[in-house]
This record gives structure tokens, C-alpha cells and sequence, in this order.
């Protein structure tokens, strides 16, 4: 703000001082600044000074000077160029003294260090093997630098990688004052693939002390992944390493195959838990249907536990080459529910076959090995080393032979998997009876973090344990689950039908059917307080594939009163007549209101 603007201010300000306003009518002095800050080089700033009377301005510090030094009053601000020298020491502060015979008025005057330092060399991460390296360099970040600095460096590279690369050195190489960067061009075509460090020796005039610095780098080749974390829960870890394009070959390959390695460890380097491996021309068992992403889905872990994922890839370059082992570090959350929660239940413990919530492949395990007794809290459990396959398939329905003592998939065969998937140690192992009390279901198809109802030409439901939570008299509970139709990319229908039932059975009727409810379609029968239909919004755009990366569910939310300890909550397809009524389903809960 001009100082003029302000004198009448000033005048109000002195007499509430009790200061004479008519002294400074008579004769006054101001300046437009209390303070002024500078960088570290030598710079100038301007400060106004106002007053009807001859002035002088004074530099307080050797480092500090200003022109003009003295002046007259005149009727508008008059500037002083107030000048500091370089810095190359600590952050200082001094001041200037601006007087008229009457007053002074001191002025700060602060500047920032000038220390000159030197930041870690900076260089990609990795190279492709036999590729040119062009525009490619190695930066040696600086800052406040000084006119006339100077720097030498010298420069070399060690390890594998650095066979058929080369380095240049630098000598008197003109820095520019303040914050930039030392550029080391790097020329050559890799040839072996494995580390590269590189080593520097820099020196800059007038700078006592020499700099050694190392930087990292590796040579790889092309087609070697990047891992990322694509979904983390307390029991479920969605690793994905990169989009594959879809082609006209068999299964859509695209000329490079989908050919890894992989696996899960507790340690870097550590013992496997699972790992597995494909090297065939793609991962897919059916060309109905393409897949765009490299995911997999790992299920059955423990909240809060560190594991570690390496991955190798296949066939790579013109020498069809394994890549060098990635390992990618992760730690699963905690897994906490709200206290009125008295049912939940999530898939993520199952870990055979493929995930469709978030399109990730998974392992196959076979029926023959189901029948094994197979244990999947065993991490040497042929799922550990199974075949890989897509997303949507499936086993055929476990709850369809509960009552068989010869099938693989029934709980007399396969009981530690029956046990570990369906509580049987908390709800008993007497599975074919009419009232057992714990999980039923009918075409009811497991899959890595979520579950498949139906086939395409027969209705299927799951049916929740008794709410023993509920415990004596009866309560208010909310019921909640995520569906979503299933889906084939690339399929001639796209999806299935989007709506489904959420039903009562036993005590306790529907008050709210939530904002999902709707009126059934179909061969679908009417909505009672025993019966409410709801729908599920689309996912699927008109090429038949997902419009997100992932299926993207409908959160279902049911309000029931009067329920007791002998109620069950159903979700349940549309019944046969309308076909293509498969859904995933994924976290049921049910909490107690009151």
C-alpha cells in the first residue's frame, strides 16, 4: 500500500499513543517495509521512504549496503536500493537505520544460508537389453550454486549389467547459479542383463571438500514386470503387473504369451507358501472370453502378516530369456467388525479358482484333489502349485452333494475343506440334516473372494446359518450383501440378469427393502414381507466388458424386525423360466439393531 495512503492511519495511531498528531503533521518519516528477506545470492530489493524533511539511510552490517544513502523530502516515496552481498555461510540477519535528525527507524534485514549441496544421482531404474541407449543420462542434482562454480566429475560403471554401456566424465563443466543439475550422458546397448552402479568422483571449485556418490540401476529385459498392489483386505491380496493387449490369436494372444512364475513367501527369499507356474501360449481355458489384466488373486491369508510376492517372467527378448526375480513386499490390515455385527462372511478365505470381483486369475484345483481330503490351510496342499486359470471358473456346487458319501466334493470326502470353508467347527458336521444349522445352499460355486450362484439354466440360493447371535427374544437386524450378474467378456449376452431375491426364512419380516429394491421381472414371483427382489446396477458396456476394471457390485441393504435366534437370511436367484440368472455374491452381513 503506498505510504501516503496510510499517514492519516499513522496520525490516529500516535495520538492513541498520546503522541502529538500535530508533531507529525509537522514533520514526518516512513518507509514501506519493518523487514525485508533476500536469497542467498547478491540481489537488491526496494524500499520507499516518505517523509518532507532531508533523510539518511545507514546499513547497520558490513554485507549490507544502500544507494542512495541520504535524500530531501519530496511529495511521493522515494526508492533505496538496499543490496546484499553473497552468501555463503549460515542464515544471517542484519539491519539498516533510517533516521531524519529526529527519529530512527530500524529496518530487519534477513538472508538465507548459502550452504552449496549436492543431491543423490538420479538415473532410471532399468534399462531393456539390447536396446540403444539414447537421450539416456545420469543428473547430479545441486543446489545454490555460486557464479563462476565450476564442476569435475569422473565417472564408472560396475556390475553384469553394465557390459556394452559407457559413461561419460565431465571436466570444468559451468554450473548455473542457484538449484540445477550435473548431466552424465550414457551411450552403448546393454548386453547383459543383471546390476548396474554407477560410481562418481565430483569436485567443484571452490568447494574444499570432493563429493563420492553412488548410484543404481539394472539392466533387464523387455517384458519384465512391475508389480503393483491392485486390492489389499485383512485376508485377500490382488497382485497386478500390467495390462495385456487383446489379439486375434488363439485365446486373443497377442503374440506374446502370458508366461510367469510366481509365488508367496514370509520372508524375502524365504520358503514358498504357493507358487506357481504357466508357460503356455495363454492363461485362458476358453476363447469365449478375454481378460485384460495380469492379476492374481492370493486368498486365505492372515490380518496383519507381512508376505512377500516374487514374480519371474518368461520368454522374453530374442534369446526367449527368464527375467531376473521381482519380489514385492505387502502387509494385510487388521481385520476389525462393529460389535452389533453377529454374521459375516466374505469368500476371502476360499483361494481355488480365479476372483471375478476384481478380475484376477487364480489356481485350479481338481475334484479328484478335493477328494484328497485337501486341506487349504495347508500351504503344501496341491492348490500351492495348481494350474492357472481365469476369472470366472468355477468347480461344480459343493452344497449339491452334502448329503454323498462318495463324491470328491462333499463334506464326508473333502471334511477339512468343508470344515475350514463352512464352519463346521462352529456349527457341527451333520451336514445333511434338514435343519442343520450352519451354511446350505444349492448350486453354490466357491471361487477366491466371492461365490457364484446358479448356472446359466438353473436357480441357485446360499442360506446363512441361524442367527444365533441374536441370542433369546427376538430383534431388529440389517442385512447387507454386494452382487453383481455374472459376466463373460466378450460373451454374446454380455452379463446375466440383473435382479435377485434376499429373502426371510423363519421368524422375522421385511420392513425396508433398501434402495435397491424393486419390482420382480420375469418368471420371478411377487414381493412379500418374506420376499423382497432387488436389482443391481450394470457393469458391462455394449462390447461385453466390464466399463471398470473390476466388476463392480451393488450394495444390498434389508431391514427385518422381529427376527430370533432361528431365522436364516437367503440370497437367491430368480427361479428357472427366465435363465441366465447368475450372480457373484461377496460380504454378507448381518448386524443387530436393537
Amino acid at each position: 500500500m503506498k505510504i501516503h495512503a496510510i499517514i492519516s492511519f499513522l496520525c490516529l495511531a500516535s495520538v492513541a499513543l498520546g503522541t502529538s498528531c500535530k508533531d507529525d503533521e509537522t514533520h514526518f518519516l516512513q518507509r514501506s517495509h519493518d523487514a525485508l528477506s533476500f536469497p542467498y545470492l547478491n540481489s537488491t530489493k526496494e524500499l520507499l521512504v516518505l517523509t518532507n524533511g532531508s533523510w539518511k539511510i545507514t546499513p547497520d552490517d558490513t554485507w549490507i549496503s544502500c544507494s542512495p544513502g541520504e535524500g530531501n523530502g519530496a511529495p511521493k516515496e522515494q526508492a533505496v536500493n538496499i543490496t546484499v552481498a553473497q552468501n555463503d555461510g549460515a542464515e544471517r540477519t542484519g539491519s539498516v537505520t533510517l533516521s531524519d535528525g529526529l527519529k530512527e527507524l530500524v529496518i530487519r534485514v534477513t538472508q538465507e544460508d548459502g550452504f552449496f549441496t549436492v543431491g543423490s544421482p538420479e538415473i532410471a531404474p532399468s534399462f531393456d537389453l539390447y536396446e540403444e541407449l539414447v537421450d539416456k543420462r545420469v543428473t547430479i542434482p545441486y543446489q545454490k550454486s555460486k557464479p563462476g562454480y565450476k564442476a569435475d566429475v569422473t565417472a564408472t560403471l560396475e556390475g553384469a549389467g553394465a557390459e556394452g554401456i559407457a559413461i561419460e566424465s565431465l571436466s570444468g563443466y559451468e554450473m548455473e547459479a542457484g538449484d540445477g543439475a550435473i548431466p552424465l550422458a550414457l551411450s552403448g546397448t546393454p548386453t547383459k542383463k543383471g546390476p548396474i552402479t554407477i560410481k562418481l568422483h565430483v569436485e567443484i571449485s571452490s568447494v574444499a571438500t570432493p563429493y563420492d556418490l553412488t548410484a543404481e540401476s539394472r539392466a533387464k529385459l523387455a517384458g519384465e514386470v512391475t508389480v503393483t498392489m491392485f486390492k489389499l483386505l485383512p485376508r485377500l491380496a490382488v497382485l497386478d503387473w500390467g495390462d495385456y493387449e487383446k489379439g486375434t490369436g488363439t485365446n486373443f494372444n497377442n503374440g506374446t504369451p502370458r508366461s510367469f512364475s510366481f509365488g508367496l513367501a514370509l520372508e524375502e527369499e524365504g520358503d514358498n507358501l504357493r507358487n506357481y507356474t504357466s508357460k503356455t501360449a495363454d492363461w485362458l481355458t476358453a476363447s469365449s472370453m478375454f481378460f485384460a489384466h495380469n492379476r492374481f488373486a492370493f486368498g486365505n491369508l492372515q490380518p496383519g502378516t507381512t508376505y512377500w510376492f516374487w514374480i519371474v517372467a518368461h520368454e522374453l527378448g530374442p534369446n526367449k530369456e527368464d527375467s531376473d526375480k521381482t519380489w514385492f513386499s505387502f502387509t494385510t490390515p487388521e481385520e476389525n467388525l462393529a460389535p452389533n455385527v453377529i454374521l459375516y462372511k466374505d469368500f476371502d478365505d476360499f483361494w481355488f479358482r480365479g476372483c471375478p470381483i476384481y478380475q484376477a486369475f487364480g489356481v485350479e484345483v481338481t475334484n479328484a484333489q478335493i477328494g484328497a481330503n485337501i486341506d487349504p490351510d495347508d500351504p503344501n496342499c496341491p492348490a500351492a502349485t495348481g494350474k492357472i486359470v481365469n476369472p470366472v471358473n468355477s468347480t461344480d456346487s459343493f452344497f449339491n452333494y452334502v448329503g454323498s458319501a462318495t463324491d470328491n466334493r462333499g463334506p464326508v470326502k473333502a471334511a477339512k475343506l468343508w470344515e475350514a470353508w463352512w464352519e463346521g467347527d462352529t456349527y457341527g458336521t451333520n451336514y445333511a440334516d434338514a435343519d442343520y444349522p450352519g451354511w446350505q445352499g444349492f448350486w453354490v460355486r466357491t471361487q477366491t473372494g466371492a461365490a457364484l450362484l446358479s448356472t446359466a439354466s438353473v436357480s441357485g440360493y446360499i442360506k446363512t446359518p441361524k442367527l444365533t447371535g441374536i441370542g433369546e427374544g427376538t430383534a431388529d437386524i440389517t442385512v447387507t450383501c454386494h452382487t453383481a450378474p455374472y459376466f463373460e467378456p466378450y460373451h454374446s449376452w454380455g452379463q446375466d440378469h440383473e435382479q435377485h431375491y434376499i429373502q426371510v426364512e423363519g421368524p422375522g419380516t421385511i420392513t425396508d427393502g433398501g434402495p435397491t429394491k424393486a419390482e420382480p421381472t420375469g418368471a420371478a414371483t411377487a414381493n412379500t414381507d418374506k420376499q423382497v427382489t432387488v436389482q443391481c446396477t450394470t457393469h458391462v458396456d455394449s462390447n461385453k466388458i466390464p466399463t471398470t476394471d473390476y466388476v463392480n457390485p451393488t450394495e444390498h441393504v434389508v431391514k427385518i424386525a422381529g427376527a430370533t435366534k432361528e431365522t436364516r437370511i437367503v440370497i437367491a436367484a430368480h427361479p428357472y423360466g427366465t435363465k441366465h440368472y447368475r450372480l457373484w455374491i461377496d460380504d454378507i452381513q448381518v448386524t443387530k439393531d436393537r
